[in-house]
């Protein structure tokens, strides 16, 4: 968990829609937190969301989400 996490006791978020600059994601946490399904996050990805693969989990980093979804395309 880093310490923007805002899990509750059953581990799902308490604070839907809350992305940091400085925080990197998992897929799965994003998706949630940004309230995208598995097409919209796909879509995403093909319209130029920067993932990063590591064995077979892919990371987002909180930065680039909210530089893809302003529209910016540039992150920090």
């Amino acid at each position: 968990m880093n310490k923007h996490d805002t899990r509750v006791a059953n581990g799902s978020l308490a604070v839907p829609g809350m992305v940091y600059a400085d925080a990197v994601y998992r897929a799965d946490e994003l998706k949630a937190r940004m309230g995208w399904r598995e097409a919209a996050f796909r879509a995403a990805c093909r319209r130029g969301l920067k993932t990063h693969r590591v064995g077979k989990r892919v990371y987002i980093a909180g930065a680039d989400a909210i530089a893809f979804v302003t529209g910016t395309g540039v992150s920090r």
